[in-house]
């Protein structure tokens, strides 16, 4: 299981630039790595084109 913290969360939202200012600002912010980041973003994009609604999408991810 990966946890994130808000700001992981928030910067992966953003996308690529998001985890690169994230990174930027605190090598600390994150204990993962970019790839584990790219697999459940892509993750993310899979389920949105699926049309689940955010409540599957966080018993998903939970």
């Amino acid at each position: 299981m990966i946890f994130l913290d808000n700001d992981a969360c928030i910067a992966l939202l953003k996308g690529k630039e998001g985890i690169k200012q994230l990174l930027d600002q605190n090598n600390e912010a994150i204990a993962i790595t970019t790839p584990s980041l790219l697999e459940i973003s892509c993750g993310i994009k899979y389920y949105e084109q699926k049309g689940l609604q955010k409540k599957d999408e966080q018993e998903i991810f939970t």
